[in-house]
C-alpha cells in the first residue's frame, strides 16, 4: 500500500508540472482574496531566469496594452511591478525589451483576444534577443480574467512569483475555477 501512495504523489507532481517542460513556473495571487489562485506560466526562451526566491510584486496592465510602440502620450505603469502585456502586433522580444526599458521587473504576455488555455513557447531569433528580465507566457483564459479585474476591479493585485510547487500534490493547489484540470 505504501508504494501506491508514493505512486499517487509522484503522478500528482508530474501532472502539476503540465507536460513536464522545464520552463514551466507558477505564481499565486496574494490579494485580492477572491482571486487568490495559483497560475501556471511558461518562461520565454530568450528571457532571464527568475531569481531563486519569490517576490511579492504588484500586477499591472501595460500601457499601451500590446507595448509595441512607446509614446509619451502613454504613461508607463508602475515600475518594478509585473506587467501584463497583450499578445500581437510585434514580437515577444520587442514587447519585453520595451517593458525592460520602462522599468518592469517581470513580464507576463497573454493572448487575451483568443482567450484559450494553450501555452506558447516564446522564442527569439538570435542571441541578441536575450532580455535582462524574466518573461513568461500566461494562457489567454487566465490573462483575460486578470485583465478584466485590473480594468474594472477596485483592488490592486499582488502576486508571489515565482512559486515553487514541485513537491505539492495536485489536489493541494488552488487553481482558478475556469482552468481545466
Amino acid at each position: 500500500m505504501e508504494w501506491f501512495a508514493l505512486l499517487l504523489l509522484l503522478l500528482s507532481t508530474v501532472m502539476l508540472r503540465g507536460d513536464g517542460d522545464p520552463n514551466d513556473y507558477f505564481f499565486e495571487i496574494l490579494e485580492p482574496k477572491d482571486l487568490s489562485y495559483s497560475f501556471q506560466i511558461r518562461m520565454a526562451r530568450f528571457s532571464a531566469k527568475p531569481a531563486g526566491h519569490s517576490f511579492r510584486l504588484q500586477l499591472v496592465l501595460a500601457t499601451p496594452p500590446k507595448l509595441c510602440n512607446l509614446s509619451s502620450e502613454y504613461p508607463s505603469p508602475s515600475p518594478s511591478g509585473v506587467w501584463l502585456i497583450e499578445r500581437g502586433d510585434c514580437s515577444f522580444v520587442h514587447k519585453v525589451k520595451n517593458a525592460e526599458r520602462l522599468g518592469a521587473a517581470i513580464v507576463l504576455i497573454s493572448d487575451i483576444e483568443a482567450g484559450d488555455g494553450n501555452f506558447i513557447d516564446m522564442m527569439g531569433t538570435d542571441s541578441a534577443d536575450k532580455t535582462k528580465i524574466p518573461a513568461f507566457y500566461l494562457p489567454g483564459t487566465d490573462g483575460r480574467h486578470l485583465r478584466t479585474h485590473l480594468l474594472y476591479g477596485k483592488d490592486a493585485v499582488w502576486i508571489k512569483i515565482p512559486l515553487n510547487l514541485s513537491f505539492v500534490p495536485l489536489h493541494m493547489v488552488r487553481k482558478p475555477p475556469w482552468d481545466p484540470w
